[in-house]
């Protein structure tokens, strides 16, 4: 897989084969306790209040699934996933690049706390409070210019691929799938 990056326009192109999928991605950086996690609730706010659709990675050196419970327990066995469904939200646990699977889910942006060495999208480093407004800012009016809609032929007809159908066309890029049939 190799990657590009366009500071221009803050866009990751990945090329996988032949194919090119891209989405606007920003890393917001910055110490522990400087205001990451602020910044990228305000930026979802203003991004949701847009319409634009929203993927966030958190980057973290803890572990998410606590040893000896059900979760890291179905890991170590083997499984290649373990979906954990509690309280009204899931969580996925799979070994793969989070970037891919980030880019499989239909979004406009791609928000990224911390993991500062992945160098994948525009850096807007966080120090403390007095950056934060101008963080917002900059992922607010940056990520408004990557907002594009895809059109695909189902059926016969062209309609817009978003949701379900975007999903769809995103995967069978990633698969180089030209055309499903049913027989």
């Amino acid at each position: 897989m190799a990657r590009a990056f366009s500071k221009g326009i803050n866009i990751l192109i990945v090329d996988i084969g032949k194919v090119e999928i891209m989405v606007c991605v920003f890393q917001v950086v910055g110490p522990s306790g400087s205001g990451k996690t602020s910044v990228i609730e305000e930026a979802l706010r203003r991004l949701k209040s847009k319409g634009i659709r929203v993927v966030v990675i958190k980057h973290s050196h803890h572990q998410l699934d606590l040893e000896g419970k059900d979760t890291s327990r179905f890991i170590n066995s083997g499984a290649d996933v373990v979906i954990f469904k509690g309280r009204g939200k899931t969580a996925i646990f799979l070994d793969v690049d989070p970037t891919l699977l980030a880019l499989a889910i239909p979004s406009d942006v791609v928000l990224i706390e911390g993991w500062r060495e992945a160098n994948l999208g525009e850096v807007i480093e966080v120090e403390g409070r007095e950056d934060w407004e101008k963080a917002i800012s900059k992922i607010a009016d940056e990520a408004e210019k990557c907002v594009s809609y895809e059109y695909v032929e189902v059926d016969g007809e062209r309609k817009k691929a978003t949701g379900l159908l975007e999903l769809i066309d995103k995967l069978m890029k990633i698969g180089n799938i030209k055309a499903i049939k049913r027989v």
